[in-house]
């Protein structure tokens, strides 16, 4: 059994979570937004945004999902993740046709 480092994990989540915001805050303004733009958006004050970027408000899901979705970004865009090598699986022929012969029965 693997015990994990409760402080490890933290560090490690804290590190994330600045990363996210430092490439929300450059997408910002890629964009052109404003931090007062934005928030309107977000249907926040600029205040309660800007405690965001600065990490004085913690992060949740849903205004992490709800800054994507105004920003026009994917997850994935903000982990770096690029879609040819996140599935990196070969397939064998025969197997394939096995597959589709099996369900048929």
């Amino acid at each position: 059994m693997v015990f994990l480092n409760h402080n490890f994990m933290e560090k490690s989540i804290t590190e994330m979570l600045d990363k996210i915001l430092v490439e929300i805050k450059k997408e910002r303004m890629k964009q052109g937004l404003s931090l007062e733009q934005l928030a309107t958006k977000l249907d926040v004050s600029p205040a309660t945004y800007l405690k965001i970027e600065r990490k004085d408000t913690k992060l949740t899901m849903e205004r992490f999902l709800q800054i994507t979705d105004a920003l026009d970004l994917s997850i994935s865009d903000l982990f770096d993740l690029k879609s040819e090598t996140t599935f990196n699986q070969e397939f064998n022929d025969n197997s394939i046709f096995e597959q589709k012969i099996q369900n048929l029965y």
